[in-house]
Parts: structure tokens; C-alpha cells; sequence
């Protein structure tokens, strides 16, 4: 086990190298007006900022002075002046907007009833904390944390805090699994490297609690854009434009990519502190980042471009992601007398989930009220449609799992019990496919979990003859 657990950890050291080595050198580091170049592009974003303009009550010449302008002079030499110019803009827009957004705030799309503890990263003009202390009074503390000085007033300052906090900070100020809610809005792709947003993953999941969440907010994009998705949104009271959205999904990547980086300049012309990094990624990338620093999906949704009435926003996705929580376990060896052998289930091929890919018994977590044996119970409704009796207890385990190169110590209490179940009429909720193997041909099969086979090997004698 000590072995495989040192290739394994090396394996994943080098995955990691290499997959650090891919981002630094994926999106050039330059300023977003250098990256625009295209005339396709433009009218793209004349053709979305025209529909909210013209949604807020203003005069869509108005979006497309503020866009021809940016992009007419984006090789001048002031950048501050042409940001400053384009900012006058935009301010005046706000000034004289009649009709404000007509949808709702993507963040009341996820639960916060039970959250105690909120956490708002790149929070210095407080607008998502200061929603929520008016929205939800079950939230009991509101802490925002940048790198630059807060720039509004708290709306409940008792409890509400800000920390100012260095680039390079390597821990914040709050509790060790102390916050429920994590939520980081638009601002990794300005970090100034992979390896920043990593440690910043890093800090994030000592201070969430087991199982707390982190809702992740980008500029980006999937390969590709499905239709009822639209159907989707406008259900939840997002209005994303079907039009504008499809011609965005037809540009190729580079364009997207062109897209997006100049409509985060226009979105930010007003923060002249802004940096422009180039960590920008594609959704799938944002998942796989998460993943990688220990947290798992749970939802997201795919706004494309919407037409809100909003005077600025972007090509947005929202992603729940989720603290992994191993809990302690519970397992069980289902047998079926007639063959002689034992029913496995291969795992999903999901890099979030624990020997994904590898052959094991059926099991999962013990939840809090239940006993080991209401838990494999439950598991197994979940996970298939066979039917199990004849439960007796083998042992009781202390495990260890191994995950993105990290341990998880848990107690498993593994069972052996007996099935009928012909193969054929076996129908498998998670994994990809179950089948009926001795004890031989299962310990020969490479592909098995290494704890299974661990498992399998100590009751070897107990299964052999149950």
C-alpha cells in the first residue's frame, strides 16, 4: 500500500507539473486592447452592448460610440486617457439608464439559507456582501477580502469585516474550517499566475468547513453551447439571448478568446488598478483546477451573452464546486451463492470521486444518524436496483484514501451479504457497469481498487465461505 502510494503521489506530482507548465504559457499575458484586433469581434460587441443599452433606456449609438471609440484608438499609447474617455462613458450610461436589470441576481440561484459564515474574495466595493446582509439575516457573518482598501460601506457593519490582504498571502485571517460559503466573483483571471490561484485554492479549503461550498464566477466558456440551455435560464430568470449567444459559439476559439478579453477591459473601465494576467481558461480547464485542489462539482450553468439590460456584463459560467468530505464508510461484499462469485461495479471515470476508473465493492459514506448498516442499506438503493440480504458484519477497518495526492484516514466497516440478482436484469446508478467475478479473477485484475483489494484479501477466507 506504501508503495502504491508513493507512485501514486509521484504520478500525480508529475501530472501537475506538467499541467503548470501548459497554463503558464497558454494565454500571453498582455493587455486585453493588444488582443483586440478583430472586426468581427467589434461588431459582436456593439451588437451586445446595443441590446442592453437599449433594454436600460438608452440610445444604442451610445454602446457603439463607447465600443468604436476603445477600439479606433486601442493602439494609442495612453492607455489611462483612452480608459478614462470610455469611463466617461460609461458613467454617463449609468446616470442615465431609466429601466434597471430585468432578472435576477445569479448568487440567488444557490441555497444560502443554512450558511452561517459568507466569504466574498475580490469583495472591495462590498456590492455582493451588502445584497446578501439585506437578503438573508440567517447569515451571521460577512467577511470580504481583497488586496486594495475597501471602497463602499457596510450595510450591516456589526457583522460584517474587510481584510486587506498582501498578492502573496499565504494564509487570511479567519478560522480554520470556520466558512461555509466561499464566493470568488471575477477574480482569478487576474491573478498573476497558476501557481497564485492554487495557493489561493489552498488557503480556501483550510478555512471552508467539511462539505462548504465555493461558487466560482468566470469569463469563459464550453466547446459548445446547448440550445436548451437557453429554455434554462429563462426559467431561473436569466436572460440570455439567444442571437448573440449562438454568434458568439460560432466564432472560432481565438475569437471567443478575443471576445471576452475585450469586453473584461470594458467591464473594468473603471478600475484603473486592474491587472491583466491572461489567466483566462475555458470552462472545462476552471473544473479540472478545481478538482485538482479538492473539490468536487456539484452545478453550474452557462449564462452565454444575456440581454438584461445591464450596461456591463460578460460571457458568464457559474460553478458550484464542493469541500471533499470523506467520511467514515461503509461496504459491502454482495454475493451470489448459485455462481459462486461476487457482483463489482466499475467506477466512473471522474477525477473527483475516489480509485476513479477501478473495480470495488459497493459502499459509500456514513452520514450523521445513521448506523453502518442503514448506510450500506441506503448506498446500495442508490447506487443499483439489485436486491441484498443475509447482512453479516466482517470487520471494522481503519483505511486510508488517497486523493489528488492527499490522505484521508477513515473507519470502514465492511459486510458481506448475498443476491440473486441475475446480470442481465442488473441496473448500476453510479459506475459505468457491475460483473460477477471469483475472488481469483478479481485479485488478478490490475484495474482493482487498491483498498478493495486490500479488503478482499484479509476476509479472504470469511467471503470464500459465507
Amino acid at each position: 500500500m506504501m508503495r502504491f502510494s508513493l507512485l501514486l503521489r509521484m504520478n500525480y506530482l508529475r501530472e501537475k507539473s506538467i499541467m503548470e507548465k501548459a497554463e503558464e504559457k497558454k494565454y500571453p499575458a498582455k493587455h486585453p486592447l493588444e488582443i483586440w484586433k478583430s472586426r468581427e469581434v467589434t461588431d459582436l460587441l456593439i451588437e451586445f452592448f446595443g441590446v442592453n443599452f437599449k433594454k436600460a433606456g438608452l440610445p444604442e449609438k451610445m454602446a457603439r460610440d463607447l465600443i468604436l471609440t476603445a477600439f479606433k484608438n486601442r493602439k494609442t499609447a495612453d492607455r489611462e486617457g483612452l480608459r478614462r474617455v470610455c469611463e466617461k462613458i460609461m458613467l454617463e450610461a449609468k446616470d442615465r439608464a431609466k429601466n434597471p436589470p430585468d432578472e435576477i441576481d445569479p448568487i440567488e440561484l444557490f441555497d444560502l439559507n443554512e450558511t452561517e459564515m459568507f466569504l466574498d474574495i475580490g469583495a472591495n466595493k462590498l456590492a455582493t456582501i451588502n445584497y446578501l446582509a439585506k437578503k438573508h439575516k440567517n447569515i451571521k457573518k460577512l467577511i470580504g477580502i481583497d488586496t486594495i482598501p475597501q471602497r463602499s460601506n457596510f450595510h450591516e457593519p456589526q457583522k460584517s469585516s474587510y481584510f486587506q490582504v498582501s498578492p502573496k498571502a499565504k494564509s487570511f485571517p479567519i478560522k480554520k474550517e470556520s466558512v461555509d460559503f466561499i464566493n470568488l466573483q471575477f477574480v482569478f483571471h487576474h491573478f498573476p499566475d497558476a501557481g497564485s490561484i492554487k495557493r489561493m485554492l489552498s488557503i480556501c479549503r483550510k478555512i471552508l468547513k467539511p462539505g462548504g461550498m465555493i461558487l466560482l464566477w468566470e469569463e469563459s466558456f464550453t466547446k459548445k453551447f446547448d440550445p436548451e440551455m437557453i429554455k434554462i435560464n429563462r426559467r431561473l430568470g436569466i436572460k440570455t439571448d439567444k442571437i448573440i449567444t449562438e454568434k458568439f459559439y460560432s466564432l472560432n476559439e481565438k475569437k471567443r478568446w478575443e471576445f471576452i478579453i475585450a469586453n473584461d477591459w470594458l467591464i473594468n473601465v473603471s478600475s484603473s488598478h486592474m491587472p491583466w494576467t491572461g489567466q483566462y481558461r475555458t470552462w472545462p480547464e476552471w473544473e479540472k483546477l478545481m478538482y485538482d485542489a479538492g473539490f468536487y462539482f456539484k452545478k453550474s450553468y452557462n449564462f452565454g451573452l444575456r440581454a438584461s439590460g445591464r450596461l456591463k456584463q460578460g460571457a458568464h459560467m457559474i460553478g458550484m464546486f464542493k469541500k471533499l468530505k470523506i467520511l467514515n464508510g461503509s461496504n459491502v461484499f454482495v454475493k451470489n451463492r448459485k455462481l459462486k462469485k461476487i457482483l463489482f461495479v466499475l467506477r466512473d471515470n471522474k477525477p473527483n470521486i475516489l480509485y476513479p476508473g477501478k473495480w470495488g465493492n459497493f459502499g459509500g459514506g456514513v452520514e450523521e444518524g445513521e448506523s453502518p448498516l442503514e448506510a450500506i442499506k441506503r448506498e446500495i438503493k442508490e447506487e443499483s436496483n439489485i436486491k441484498i440480504s443475509n447482512f453479516k458484519l466482517l470487520g471494522k477497518e481503519k483505511v486510508t484514501h488517497i486523493l489528488c495526492g492527499e490522505k484521508f484516514p477513515r473507519t470502514s466497516h465492511y459486510y458481506i451479504a448475498e443476491t440473486d440478482a441475475k446480470l442481465g436484469e442488473t441496473k448500476i446508478f453510479e459506475g459505468q457497469r457491475a460483473r460477477y467475478f471469483t475472488l481469483k479473477e478479481i485479485l488478478a485484475n490490475k484495474n482493482l481498487g487498491p483498498v478493495a483489494r486490500k479488503m478482499i484479501k484479509k476476509y479472504y477466507k470469511e467471503i470464500s465461505s459465507f
